[in-house]
């Protein structure tokens, strides 16, 4: 299935937390609950329809999933932290 837009997704993965945005050639969810966390996680395709709506879920879902279990590791390895 196609994702329709970022809300689409954003509304399909259904945590109040996230969000998901478009930067230069790639996509970026955002985790925050602040002031305690705040995360990001890219995803390097430049466009939304690069991946199905599954698979933009599966990502998000997973990302939450990592970043409230305290288990978040950004690109270099460096876990979250907690503010």
């Amino acid at each position: 299935m196609k994702a329709k837009s970022a809300k689409h997704v954003v509304k399909v993965i259904g945590n109040k937390h996230l969000n998901l945005y478009p930067d230069k050639d790639y996509w970026y969810f955002t985790y925050d609950d602040s002031p305690r966390v705040f995360e990001t996680h890219s995803v390097l395709v430049p466009r939304l329809s690069d991946q199905t709506l599954e698979e933009w879920v599966d990502e998000g879902r997973a990302f939450c999933r990592a970043v409230e279990s305290g288990n978040w590791r950004d690109a270099l390895g460096v876990r979250g932290f907690d503010r």
